[in-house]
């Protein structure tokens, strides 16, 4: 899936997998940054795990799109798209949203500037895709995520603690 935006201060797109990047991510996957990530995806990082992580996903058919600052291009996160057929509409897909952000990055309003760009990148059609929703997870432990998915207009679904998954609450947005 193709996904380009910019916003005032950042520019997401696709991930190139050069050496830099690789390397921008690696250090970027702190304990703190992973720990609201699936177990899979957490614990330590070196070049080579990312790079087996970035194919990983790529397999799977995960779209890994890069979070850069405009002024200098320097990596600060990344945004996790997978799209699945919607259930209602079998000409529109749905997306499943994720992002992470460098620990050095939190509390600059990054992540309410990503999500509000996926949201118009969504609502624009020029993926060329039809966009149903959009609908995210949040970890009980990631309060700061609800409030960027609130705050872009998402509602919240499901609570987490039920037996179905205890540790994630759903959010959703129609496009």
């Amino acid at each position: 899936m193709r996904c380009h935006f910019e916003t005032d201060r950042l520019c997401v797109g696709c991930l190139t997998e050069s050496v830099l990047e690789i390397e921008a991510i690696t250090s970027m996957m702190t304990a703190p940054v992973t720990k609201s990530l699936p177990p899979s995806w957490q614990g330590a990082y070196t070049p080579d795990r990312t790079a087996s992580w970035v194919q990983e996903c790529r397999e799977d058919g995960t779209t890994l799109l890069a979070i850069k600052i405009r002024h200098t291009g320097a990596v600060v996160g990344l945004v996790i798209l997978f799209a699945m057929p919607s259930e209602h509409d079998c000409n529109s897909v749905d997306l499943r949203l994720g992002y992470l952000l460098s620990e050095e990055s939190w509390g600059h309003g990054y992540a309410s500037e990503v999500v509000e760009g996926i949201v118009t990148w969504s609502r624009s059609g020029s993926s060329g895709i039809c966009v149903n929703k959009v609908l995210g997870g949040v970890a009980l432990n990631n309060p700061a995520s609800k409030r960027v998915l609130l705050k872009n207009g998402f509602q919240q679904l499901t609570a987490g603690g039920d037996e179905h998954d205890p540790v994630e609450e759903i959010f959703e947005l129609n496009v």
